[in-house]
């Protein structure tokens, strides 16, 4: 149990706020993946990650902020979870709660689950445990918090193993597996796309009048529903500022060459970025250099020549 764990000492305490902090860390590169052609991409300068709750101005709680509590919280019990299921910190095992049990008609519940329910015992000690729940503020971080996690637990893998003579899988012993966090971030961003505007009345979430008529008034706020108690900007300038200066993006004929699908995001990110934000597009040509032409060498490593190509860049400029 958690208590068993912080028991263990102050080590193990260590350990698990470096994990925290590591898990913190996996949320903003994720954050940034996700929002990577839009004009708000999680700008470390906004503080859009928010560990231990710091306290913000009701009036900033975007949509956008709201993604940011929830895929922090997230990354914070995947770490812990992964961590746990490693072996990394002692007094943690495998959730073996299950393990016996019938899941379906032929299979049942057995091998080494990850033990998701111990990562978000830890995220709810150092994300929720510290703010009350009596302000709209604070009511609305403590919803998307329960998201980032709710989103861990709809992205789980049930991985199975075969028992049965010559392979032939007459039952099966199967286990629950974390997804990799792109899944979760994913599975966020389709929470974004959805997220609903609230008020906060009577000391709770209430959706706000023009949300009710997309969506049945007496609809209970969903576990998966992030939540945000302001209209977002456009963000094209941030204290008279352009916030999109400098932001490299794709030209729709580049994006078109490159066989990509209409709808994927960097399709008219250049316009998206510069020209709808009032700046001009600049395209210039860099040297990069990768790895190639690697080969496996007996025994065992891997030697790569370093190859130089060069690339068209278009960037935001003034």
């Amino acid at each position: 149990s958690l208590n068993n764990f912080l028991k263990a000492g102050s080590k193990s305490y260590m350990a698990l706020v470096d994990s925290v902090s590591s898990g913190t860390q996996l949320g903003l590169r994720e954050c940034q993946e996700q929002f990577k052609w839009e004009r708000w991409n999680c700008p470390l300068k906004q503080s859009v990650l928010r560990p231990f709750n710091a306290r913000v101005q009701a009036d900033t709680v975007t949509k956008e902020i709201s993604f940011g509590q929830a895929i922090t919280c997230a990354g914070v019990a995947h770490t812990i979870t992964k961590n746990c299921s490693s072996g990394e910190f002692e007094n943690c095992r495998c959730d073996e709660s299950k393990k016996g049990k019938k899941g379906g008609r032929t299979w049942k519940w057995g091998g080494c689950s990850d033990n998701l329910r111990f990562g978000e015992r830890v995220s709810k000690l150092f994300f929720d445990d510290r703010v009350a729940a009596t302000d709209a503020m604070a009511t609305v971080n403590l919803h998307n918090n329960e998201v980032g996690r709710t989103a861990l637990k709809k992205t789980m893998e049930l991985i199975c193993k075969c028992h049965g003579v010559s392979g032939s899988c007459t039952t099966k012993t199967c286990w629950q597996h974390l997804s990799d966090f792109r899944s979760v971030g994913t599975f966020l961003k389709r929470c974004y796309a959805r997220a609903i505007d609230v008020d906060f009345q009577n000391g709770a979430l209430q959706q706000t009048a023009t949300r009710r008529h997309r969506r049945d008034r007496s609809e209970l706020i969903r576990k998966t529903d992030l939540v945000y108690l302001q209209t977002s900007p456009d963000y094209c300038r941030v204290n008279g500022s352009y916030a999109t200066l400098g932001r490299q993006c794709v030209r729709s004929s580049a994006a078109a060459k490159s066989g990509r699908r209409n709808r994927h995001p960097e399709r008219k990110s250049c316009h998206r970025l510069c020209k709808a934000c009032g700046l001009k597009v600049t395209d210039k040509v860099v040297e990069v250099t990768s790895s190639c032409k690697c080969k496996f060498k007996w025994c065992c490593e891997v030697a790569c020549q370093q190859c130089r190509r060069k690339v068209e860049l278009s960037t935001c400029t003034l």
